[in-house]
Protein backbone atom coordinates (compact mmCIF):
# COMPACT_ATOMS: atom_id res chain seq x y z
CA UNK A 1 0.00 0.00 0.00
CA UNK A 2 2.83 2.40 0.90
CA UNK A 3 4.54 1.61 -2.41
CA UNK A 4 1.32 2.38 -4.26
CA UNK A 5 0.92 5.71 -2.45
CA UNK A 6 4.53 6.60 -3.21
CA UNK A 7 3.92 5.78 -6.88
CA UNK A 8 0.83 7.97 -6.99
CA UNK A 9 2.61 10.84 -5.23
CA UNK A 10 5.61 10.49 -7.53
CA UNK A 11 3.32 10.48 -10.58
CA UNK A 12 1.57 13.64 -9.34
CA UNK A 13 4.88 15.37 -8.71
CA UNK A 14 6.19 14.41 -12.12
CA UNK A 15 3.06 15.57 -13.90
CA UNK A 16 3.12 18.86 -12.00
CA UNK A 17 6.80 19.25 -12.77
CA UNK A 18 6.12 18.77 -16.48
CA UNK A 19 3.70 21.66 -16.41
CA UNK A 20 6.32 24.01 -15.02
CA UNK A 21 9.30 22.99 -17.13
CA UNK A 22 10.66 26.24 -18.55
CA UNK A 23 10.59 26.71 -22.28
CA UNK A 24 13.68 27.29 -24.42
CA UNK A 25 14.95 30.50 -26.03
CA UNK A 26 12.23 32.64 -27.67
CA UNK A 27 13.25 31.78 -31.24
CA UNK A 28 13.12 28.06 -30.54
CA UNK A 29 9.80 28.32 -28.73
CA UNK A 30 8.27 30.32 -31.58
CA UNK A 31 9.57 27.77 -34.11
CA UNK A 32 8.06 24.91 -32.11
CA UNK A 33 4.73 26.74 -31.87
CA UNK A 34 4.75 27.31 -35.64
CA UNK A 35 5.64 23.66 -36.28
CA UNK A 36 2.65 22.56 -34.20
CA UNK A 37 0.36 24.97 -36.05
CA UNK A 38 1.65 23.80 -39.44
CA UNK A 39 1.08 20.17 -38.45
CA UNK A 40 -2.52 21.01 -37.47
CA UNK A 41 -1.85 20.55 -33.76
CA UNK A 42 -3.34 23.76 -32.34
CA UNK A 43 -3.78 22.35 -28.83
CA UNK A 44 -0.06 21.59 -28.59
CA UNK A 45 0.80 25.03 -29.97
CA UNK A 46 -1.50 26.66 -27.41
CA UNK A 47 -0.01 24.64 -24.56
CA UNK A 48 3.52 25.61 -25.58
CA UNK A 49 2.45 29.25 -25.92
CA UNK A 50 0.89 29.18 -22.44
CA UNK A 51 4.07 27.70 -20.98
CA UNK A 52 6.08 30.45 -22.67
CA UNK A 53 3.69 33.09 -21.36
CA UNK A 54 4.21 31.80 -17.82
CA UNK A 55 7.99 32.03 -18.30
CA UNK A 56 8.71 35.64 -17.19
CA UNK A 57 8.12 37.83 -20.22
CA UNK A 58 8.82 35.24 -22.89
CA UNK A 59 5.41 35.88 -24.49
CA UNK A 60 6.51 39.43 -25.26
CA UNK A 61 9.75 38.17 -26.80
CA UNK A 62 8.03 35.65 -29.09
CA UNK A 63 5.34 38.13 -30.19
CA UNK A 64 7.43 39.76 -32.97
CA UNK A 65 8.60 36.36 -34.22
CA UNK A 66 5.07 35.00 -34.47
CA UNK A 67 3.72 38.22 -35.98
CA UNK A 68 6.47 38.29 -38.60
CA UNK A 69 5.72 34.67 -39.46
CA UNK A 70 2.04 35.53 -39.94
CA UNK A 71 3.04 38.48 -42.12
CA UNK A 72 5.32 36.36 -44.32
CA UNK A 73 2.60 33.74 -44.74
CA UNK A 74 0.02 36.43 -45.52
CA UNK A 75 2.24 38.13 -48.10
CA UNK A 76 2.88 34.80 -49.84
CA UNK A 77 -0.88 34.18 -50.12
CA UNK A 78 -0.98 31.52 -47.42
CA UNK A 79 -3.99 33.03 -45.67
CA UNK A 80 -4.88 29.80 -43.90
CA UNK A 81 -1.35 29.56 -42.45
CA UNK A 82 -1.38 33.20 -41.45
CA UNK A 83 -4.84 32.74 -39.94
CA UNK A 84 -3.67 29.87 -37.70
CA UNK A 85 -0.86 32.02 -36.28
CA UNK A 86 -3.06 35.10 -35.85
CA UNK A 87 -5.85 33.14 -34.16
CA UNK A 88 -3.38 31.78 -31.61
CA UNK A 89 -1.96 35.25 -31.11
CA UNK A 90 -5.37 36.88 -30.69
CA UNK A 91 -6.08 34.47 -27.83
CA UNK A 92 -2.65 34.94 -26.28
CA UNK A 93 -2.44 38.71 -26.72
CA UNK A 94 -6.02 39.91 -26.12
CA UNK A 95 -4.99 43.58 -25.99
CA UNK A 96 -2.96 43.57 -29.21
CA UNK A 97 -5.08 45.53 -31.68
CA UNK A 98 -2.56 44.94 -34.50
CA UNK A 99 -3.15 41.19 -34.19
CA UNK A 100 -6.94 41.59 -34.25
CA UNK A 101 -6.78 43.91 -37.28
CA UNK A 102 -4.43 41.55 -39.11
CA UNK A 103 -6.73 38.61 -38.38
CA UNK A 104 -9.80 40.41 -39.77
CA UNK A 105 -7.89 41.48 -42.88
CA UNK A 106 -6.51 37.96 -43.35
CA UNK A 107 -9.96 36.38 -43.01
CA UNK A 108 -11.48 38.95 -45.35
CA UNK A 109 -8.90 38.28 -48.05
CA UNK A 110 -9.26 34.54 -47.53
CA UNK A 111 -13.00 34.97 -48.10
CA UNK A 112 -12.47 37.28 -51.08
CA UNK A 113 -10.24 34.68 -52.75
CA UNK A 114 -13.13 32.21 -53.08
CA UNK A 115 -16.43 32.33 -54.96
CA UNK A 116 -18.43 31.40 -51.88
CA UNK A 117 -17.69 31.23 -48.18
CA UNK A 118 -18.33 28.31 -45.93
CA UNK A 119 -19.99 28.85 -42.58
CA UNK A 120 -16.78 28.20 -40.64
CA UNK A 121 -14.99 31.04 -42.42
CA UNK A 122 -17.97 33.39 -42.02
CA UNK A 123 -18.22 32.58 -38.31
CA UNK A 124 -14.48 33.17 -37.86
CA UNK A 125 -14.75 36.52 -39.67
CA UNK A 126 -17.82 37.51 -37.63
CA UNK A 127 -16.01 36.64 -34.40
CA UNK A 128 -12.85 38.49 -35.42
CA UNK A 129 -14.88 41.59 -36.38
CA UNK A 130 -16.70 41.53 -33.03
CA UNK A 131 -13.42 41.19 -31.10
CA UNK A 132 -11.84 43.97 -33.11
CA UNK A 133 -14.81 46.25 -32.50
CA UNK A 134 -14.88 45.44 -28.78
CA UNK A 135 -11.23 46.36 -28.32
CA UNK A 136 -10.75 49.23 -30.77
CA UNK A 137 -11.18 52.90 -30.05
CA UNK A 138 -12.22 53.24 -33.68
CA UNK A 139 -12.65 50.60 -36.35
CA UNK A 140 -10.41 50.68 -39.41
CA UNK A 141 -12.42 51.79 -42.43
CA UNK A 142 -11.77 48.59 -44.36
CA UNK A 143 -13.43 46.55 -41.58
CA UNK A 144 -16.77 47.82 -42.92
CA UNK A 145 -15.89 46.24 -46.25
CA UNK A 146 -15.37 42.91 -44.48
CA UNK A 147 -18.67 43.37 -42.65
CA UNK A 148 -20.33 44.12 -46.00
CA UNK A 149 -19.05 40.84 -47.42
CA UNK A 150 -20.33 38.87 -44.44
CA UNK A 151 -23.77 40.45 -44.84
CA UNK A 152 -23.80 39.60 -48.55
CA UNK A 153 -22.81 36.01 -47.80
CA UNK A 154 -25.59 35.77 -45.24
CA UNK A 155 -28.09 37.19 -47.79
CA UNK A 156 -28.75 40.29 -45.66
CA UNK A 157 -28.54 42.86 -48.45
CA UNK A 158 -30.00 45.69 -46.35
CA UNK A 159 -27.19 45.31 -43.79
CA UNK A 160 -24.67 44.95 -46.63
CA UNK A 161 -25.81 48.21 -48.20
CA UNK A 162 -25.57 50.01 -44.84
CA UNK A 163 -22.06 48.69 -44.16
CA UNK A 164 -20.96 49.53 -47.69
CA UNK A 165 -22.33 53.07 -47.38
CA UNK A 166 -20.44 53.52 -44.09
CA UNK A 167 -17.30 52.22 -45.79
CA UNK A 168 -17.65 54.56 -48.79
CA UNK A 169 -18.35 57.50 -46.48
CA UNK A 170 -15.01 57.06 -44.71
CA UNK A 171 -12.76 55.54 -47.38
CA UNK A 172 -10.22 57.88 -48.93
CA UNK A 173 -9.08 55.43 -51.60
CA UNK A 174 -6.24 53.95 -49.59
CA UNK A 175 -5.07 51.32 -49.61
CA UNK A 176 -5.65 51.28 -53.34
CA UNK A 177 -5.41 47.46 -53.31
CA UNK A 178 -8.97 47.46 -51.96
CA UNK A 179 -10.33 48.97 -55.18
CA UNK A 180 -10.88 45.60 -56.84
CA UNK A 181 -12.98 44.42 -53.87
CA UNK A 182 -14.87 47.71 -53.70
CA UNK A 183 -15.75 47.45 -57.39
CA UNK A 184 -16.87 43.82 -57.05
CA UNK A 185 -19.10 44.58 -54.07
CA UNK A 186 -20.50 47.69 -55.73
CA UNK A 187 -21.40 45.68 -58.86
CA UNK A 188 -23.00 42.97 -56.76
CA UNK A 189 -25.08 45.36 -54.67
CA UNK A 190 -26.13 47.32 -57.78
CA UNK A 191 -27.40 44.20 -59.49
CA UNK A 192 -29.23 42.64 -56.53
Amino acid sequence: MKTMRKSVILALLLSTGCMTIPTGPPGEVASEILEHLDADRPAEARTLFERAAADDGKAERIYPILFESAKVRFESGDWAGSRRVLELMSEGYPNASAVREALVYDLYLERASTDTADEELLSALDKALAELEAGAASMPVWAELARTQVSIDRADLAAARQSFARFLGRWDGTPSALMVYVEDIDRYLSSH
